[in-house]
C-alpha cells in the first residue's frame, strides 16, 4: 500500500458496497460516474495530515470543512478527526483507484 495514492479527492460510492456490509468504499472524484445523489460523503486528502470533509448541513448548504488524518506505522489504522471528535477505520484497500474503510468505532469527543 502506497500513502501517496491517498492524496486526492475521495467520493464514497454506496452503490458499490455490500448490502449488510461493513466496509464504506470511496473512488477518485474525477473517476466517479454515479447516480446524482443528495448528499454524497467525500474527503480531500494532503500530505502530512491536512484533509477536508464533506459537511452534510441541515440547510443543505453542504461545503468542505477542515480536518486531520493519521495512519499508524503498518498503515493499517487510520483516523480522521475534525471538531475534537475522531473516526477510526481499518484500511481495507488503498489503490490509486480505490479506498475501502471499515469504520471501528462511532465518532467520540477527545
Amino acid at each position: 500500500m502506497d500513502i501517496n495514492d491517498l492524496f486526492q479527492h475521495w467520493v464514497r460510492s454506496s452503490e458499490e458496497e455490500q448490502p449488510g456490509g461493513t466496509a464504506q468504499i470511496f473512488r477518485p472524484a474525477a473517476s466517479m460516474n454515479v447516480p446524482p445523489s443528495r448528499f454524497r460523503m467525500a474527503y480531500k486528502f494532503a500530505p502530512k495530515g491536512g484533509c477536508e470533509f464533506y459537511f452534510l448541513s441541515p440547510d443543505d448548504a453542504h461545503h468542505f470543512k477542515p480536518c486531520t488524518w493519521t495512519v499508524s506505522a503498518d498503515k493499517m489504522i487510520f483516523q480522521i478527526s475534525a471538531n475534537r471528535e475522531s473516526t477510526t477505520y481499518r484500511v481495507v484497500q488503498l489503490t490509486g483507484n480505490s479506498l475501502r474503510l471499515t469504520p471501528l468505532e462511532p465518532p467520540h469527543n477527545n
